[in-house]
């Protein structure tokens, strides 16, 4: 099983909205427990996750109409565990492995995409295109070239074939147009004024619609793959619990188990929220609550172990995102929401945009963590 990642954690309208008039975010965030977790090609799915995953960001989502019901209800802070819930059989573990090759390429690929996506359209006016008046140098726009595109096309055309492959494959289209315009000359390595007269203008006005398109492509896949994949791992991770709690009891793996699923309805839950005109304080504190409520559970759970045991109780990555990424949320939630107390204005804005995506940036390194858990025989 793989745990994905958010990737876009501003609240706010994207670079290009804003100049268009517009200043709230239109997307959906995605949470990495937003919580999924990521495998590889071929990785299984099952509770013990194969290595580190690399993070996944969001995309943006139309803003609700009212308060976001999350996958499982939590109107206190009372734990995810208690809900019940009957759900459909479990997957395959080739249908996991092909959930786990989009989290993959999600998880590997579009925070890098979104950062070059935001790079461009922050130094130019989507609107209006280059004028060439721009001072600015681009960095070259490379895809990945370590043969991970030709390991997701064969991962994606396994069967059994999926509602959500064709978009995916759109994504790894758009890496590939990406690689292909980062090979030719253009403006990346060079100032305005530096190079040959109108040589520069001319790769600008060249690059930039090529760039636009290549980003519309693979935005257009990664919001498929997206809800297809926060579908799956919803039932996923309610089924874990529930399962895990049968078979082991309240014990570690159940902690981890309610911690995936908390973890991602948080995120996901709080990031609508705060997409909102006026987001709920209370609502935002009692989804913190209830998941802090877990992690501060489980390392209780951790203290009361006594030392020297033959078999270590727990994973030792346990410690590492208990305490290391942790309370780094815990400050950022009491930053939100002491920016949510503030008199509206632009400072609170952005002061809430930044504790969140400081909430998220912790949330996600969580997940890496997590996605380095595997269990021993005789780990409970």
């Amino acid at each position: 099983m793989r745990l994905h990642r958010t990737v876009n954690a501003s609240r706010f309208a994207s670079i290009e909205e804003k100049k268009m008039g517009h200043s709230r975010c239109r997307g959906l965030l995605l949470g990495l427990m937003l919580s999924g977790f990521v495998v590889a090609s071929g990785a299984r799915a099952d509770t013990k996750p194969p290595g580190k995953a690399t993070p996944v960001k969001a995309e943006p989502a139309q803003k609700p109409a009212s308060k976001p019901t999350p996958a499982v209800a939590l109107p206190t802070q009372k734990p995810v565990r208690a809900a019940e819930k009957k759900l459909g059989p479990e997957p395959d573990k080739k249908t996991n492995a092909k959930v786990n090759s989009y989290i993959e390429l999600l998880n590997k690929e579009s925070e890098n995409l979104s950062n070059l996506r935001n790079e461009w359209l922050s130094k130019i006016d989507p609107k209006q295109g280059p004028s060439c008046k721009e001072n600015i140098q681009l960095e070259r726009n490379y895809a990945p070239d370590d043969g991970r595109l030709d390991t997701y096309r064969k991962s994606l055309k396994e069967k059994p074939a999926l509602q959500p492959d064709a978009a995916a494959l759109k994504m790894v289209e758009a890496l590939q147009d990406l690689r292909n315009i980062g090979s030719e000359p253009g403006p990346y390595t060079e100032y305005q004024g530096r190079s040959e007269p109108g040589a520069w203008c001319k790769k600008l006005k060249d690059a930039y619609p090529r760039m636009l398109a290549i980003f519309d492509k693979y935005k257009k896949g990664e919001r498929d793959v997206r809800e297809y994949v926060d579908n799956f791992t919803d039932e996923r991770d309610l089924r874990k619990v529930q399962t895990t709690l049968k078979k082991y009891g309240k014990h570690y793996r159940y902690q981890f188990a309610a911690l995936t699923l908390e973890g991602k309805n948080m995120i996901r839950s709080i990031g609508s929220e705060l997409r909102k005109d006026q987001p709920d304080p209370e609502f935002i504190k009692q989804r913190f609550d209830a998941f802090f409520a877990i992690t501060d559970e489980t390392r209780a759970m951790m203290e009361k172990e006594p030392p020297k045991q033959k078999t270590e109780p727990y994973p030792s990555v346990f410690m590492f995102f208990l305490v290391e990424s942790v309370p780094k949320i815990k400050r950022g939630s009491t930053g939100l929401l002491e920016a949510l107390a503030m008199k509206p204005d632009k400072r609170r804005d952005d002061r809430i945009d930044s504790e969140w995506k400081g909430v998220v940036g912790s949330y996600n390194k969580m997940i890496d963590y997590m996605n380095q858990v595997e269990f021993e025989t005789k780990q409970k």
